[in-house]
């Protein structure tokens, strides 16, 4: 027997009023012993709001042999409690901007003629290397809190301000130091408890780098938010009897300061 799913009679019981407003609408669904599979059909035909009510769970029983009377039930939206809080993250990956390729596996040239050896410089042209854009694994996230405005206030948007674009000097959200860099906050008063305020801050996550190899430079580190550059230098290539720009040296720059994430009040 196929399963099929269709709006019972009565379809729909209310309750208007009072602190618990809810609705329910009443399903039926034939075809099936599984009372998982009743719930997910319920679930697929169901929406997600009924007169600004939301969605919160699926009831019923079995009526009989493959048959089930659901109930699809929505309430209003829980007001926003002190500390509340919610995350989310973000890990499509970011565009980084490269010079150096982790191995070059093909060089052509004319016949009688051999490419140069650039040990891995990337768009090599006279005046430079113009290196390329590829995707990087990137890790992002933010969490939205519920905080007392009497403390969270104008004078710590201001604390925040001064964190803003500083990496967390100790241990943070299970990261060592040097890898998460604060991109600030966002607030605004809760229109439903007009003594809390709502503030989204948001995170972005680097690794350190580990005994990287460019050219013939080995040993190379990086704590997350440094920055590496490579210095290139002319060189004669015996082999190809022309010039080739290859690494010269490999530099780690400090570009952000650190700051004390416990500053921000949401944990360390």
């Amino acid at each position: 027997m196929p399963l099929t799913v269709y709006e019972g009679e009565p379809s729909r019981d209310f309750t208007a009023g009072g602190d618990s407003p809810g609705i329910v609408l009443n399903w039926v669904v034939m075809g099936t012993r599984v009372q998982s599979e009743a719930a997910a059909a319920v679930a697929a035909e169901t929406p997600a709001a009924v007169d600004g009510l939301l969605f919160r769970d699926i009831a019923g029983k079995e009526t009989a042999p493959g048959t089930w009377e659901c109930q699809a039930r929505y309430g209003a939206r829980k007001p926003p409690q002190e500390m509340d809080y919610k995350f989310a993250f973000d890990t499509t990956g970011g565009k980084q901007k490269i010079t150096q390729s982790l191995d070059t596996i093909g060089r052509y040239a004319p016949a009688g003629k051999t490419a140069a050896d650039h040990k891995g410089a990337i768009g090599v042209t006279d005046h430079g290397v113009e290196g390329c854009e590829i995707v990087v694994p990137k890790f992002a996230w933010s969490e939205t809190w519920q905080l007392p405005i009497a403390t969270y206030g104008w004078e710590y948007s201001q604390k925040l301000k001064a964190i803003t674009g500083k990496v967390n000097g100790w241990r943070f959200r299970g990261f060592p130091a040097g890898q998460v860099l604060f991109h600030g906050g966002r607030g605004s008063a809760s229109s439903k408890d007009p003594s809390l305020i709502e503030i989204t801050y948001s995170f972005e996550q680097s690794d350190d780098v580990k005994q990287q190899t460019v050219g013939g430079i080995t040993g190379i580190e990086k704590p997350g938010w440094a920055y590496l550059w490579i210095r290139y230098t002319e060189e004669h290539d015996t082999s190809a009897n022309a010039l080739a720009r290859r690494p010269e040296a490999v530099y780690v720059e400090r570009v952000y300061l650190a700051a004390n994430f416990g500053m921000i009040g949401i944990g360390s």
